[in-house]
């Protein structure tokens, strides 16, 4: 099926109310996830339209920009999701990726897999990116075994021009890959089935700074902004 007859199709089938709510909004800047199905293919919409009008139009906009350009990006790797394309300036559709995510229940059936994700993960850092939010739920494991790994809204990528003038951002990057790779040694368990070494454990300790900005966003301001939603 071509682009752009994929695209009308779902838009259709949204428009009809066929689509299946897989995980609702749950912040200002939070898309709502649908899952549509289309002559036999599924696809995933994220969909930021119920946000609140000044974060759909401030923000949520450059979240979708952003997120399909890091995608389109890494889309050579063969390991994220294909962008079908935008429905609408809030919204857009993707490949649907049938498979699990690694967790306590099924660890171990995947003895590669941990190297895998630390292939593809040197990968993207090679690339300048960093992922932002590398953890098992944003892993998806298919049947033959292959990884496949999604939800980069959050990710950065070093300057790619004026580097000495913005070098700030090549510092957070680094930093942020550093936790990264905090994220997969975290992983490891379930992915192979053995726990962590006291080294390892060390290792996989985000710095105090992290956690006490953590705590205070949790405690002072997403907290008190889902409160108010409800």
């Amino acid at each position: 099926m071509l682009q752009e007859q994929r695209l009308r199709a779902i838009k259709e089938e949204l428009q009809q109310h066929r689509g299946q709510l897989l995980r609702p909004s749950r912040g200002v800047a939070q898309s709502d996830v649908y899952l549509v199905e289309v002559d036999g293919q599924k696809a995933i919409i994220k969909d930021f339209s119920s946000c609140p009008f000044f974060s759909r139009n401030l923000v949520c906009r450059i979240i979708i920009q952003h997120e399909l350009g890091v995608l389109r990006a890494l889309k050579d790797t063969g390991q994220v999701p294909e962008v079908y394309g935008q429905l609408s300036p809030f919204s857009f559709a993707l490949e649907h990726i049938e498979g699990v995510s690694p967790n306590r229940k099924n660890a171990g059936q995947w003895p590669d897999a941990f190297q895998k994700a630390a292939d593809f993960l040197n990968e993207v850092h090679d690339r300048g990116f960093a992922h932002n939010d590398f953890r098992r739920d944003n892993m998806m494991i298919t049947t033959n075994g292959d990884l496949r790994f999604f939800d980069f809204a959050a990710a950065l990528r070093k300057p790619q021009k004026y580097r000495w003038l913005l070098f700030p951002l090549t510092l957070l990057v680094n930093f942020m890959q550093r936790l990264d790779q905090i994220g997969l040694l975290k992983m490891k368990p379930d992915l192979t089935g053995q726990p962590l070494t006291a080294d390892e454990k060390k290792r996989g300790e985000k710095p105090r700074i992290v956690r006490s900005l953590r705590d205070f966003w949790k405690r002072y301001i997403n907290n008190p902004i889902l409160r108010r939603l409800k």
